[in-house]
């Protein structure tokens, strides 16, 4: 009887899997949430998961390699949020949850990834919208859908939508009155000029334009600097815009 299982055991064990990083630790996840959502269905209630629980998994999904793996997360926020309107207080969605499926989304194969992290966002700025505070994004909401952006891939139609997308989510940070960039905006919106943009004019005139927000808040460090680099046309375009702004070389 002391070596039942519990809801701490099968949560620790969903944990684990979500920092594991191993190639399937989703799919295991899955199953174990699976195996809970029965017990908890036979009678056994002590077992039904809760938000923590849904969390672990998303993010084990998220960090999986298996094909349809954001699919899955994004199905078990829908299910979450289904139980939570039909009076289950322990499923209640929240910021981390819509986080974790965004970054899901953003670590996918999926072609339109920053589409579908848009209408997270969309959702979470809807429902804060008519008073709902537990979906309010913050900055890790941002940059996971810039990230969502800055690592998608296709022809040009696609890339065009998913700059587009990444650039909403930084003027999003920038209107808001209590979000703040980090430096992991500005690392990531490098990140969408290099692989998005394709004309190096435009690489150089965004990348200055980037760089001034980026040092007016106080944000500038070795690692952007190495980033301006690698998405100017040439290093010493990058050194010509960091001097402008009053630094050598690219130390901050």
């Amino acid at each position: 009887e002391d070596l039942r299982p519990d809801l701490i055991s099968f949560s620790s064990v969903i944990d684990a899997f979500a920092r594991s990083g191993e190639e399937y630790a989703g799919e295991k996840a899955v199953e174990l949430l699976d195996h809970m959502i029965t017990l908890a269905e036979l009678g056994h209630k002590e077992f039904s998961p809760n938000t923590q629980c849904y969390c672990s998994v998303i993010t084990a999904l998220g960090k999986s390699k298996a094909r349809g793996s954001a699919d899955t997360a994004h199905q078990l926020l829908a299910d979450m949020e289904k139980m939570y309107a039909l009076g289950n207080n322990d499923v209640a969605p929240n910021t981390i949850i819509f986080n974790a499926v965004i970054d899901a989304w953003a670590r996918s194969s999926f072609v339109y990834k920053a589409v579908r992290a848009q209408f997270l966002l969309q959702r979470m700025e809807d429902e804060v919208e008519a008073g709902n505070i537990m979906y309010k994004p913050d900055v890790i909401t941002y940059n996971s859908v810039i990230s969502a952006g800055a690592s998608s891939f296709g022809d040009e139609k696609v890339k065009s939508q998913a700059f587009r997308i990444a650039m909403d989510a930084f003027k999003r940070i920038q209107l808001s009155e209590d979000i703040l960039p980090t430096s992991r905006t500005y690392a990531l919106l490098m990140k969408a000029i290099r692989k998005l943009i394709a004309s190096e004019e435009q690489h150089d005139r965004m990348c200055e334009q980037i760089m001034e927000y980026c040092v007016r808040d106080g944000l500038f460090n070795s690692y952007i600097g190495t980033q301006l680099e690698l998405t100017c046309s040439r290093k010493k375009v990058a050194h010509a815009i960091l001097e402008r702004l009053g630094y050598e070389g690219k130390d901050p």
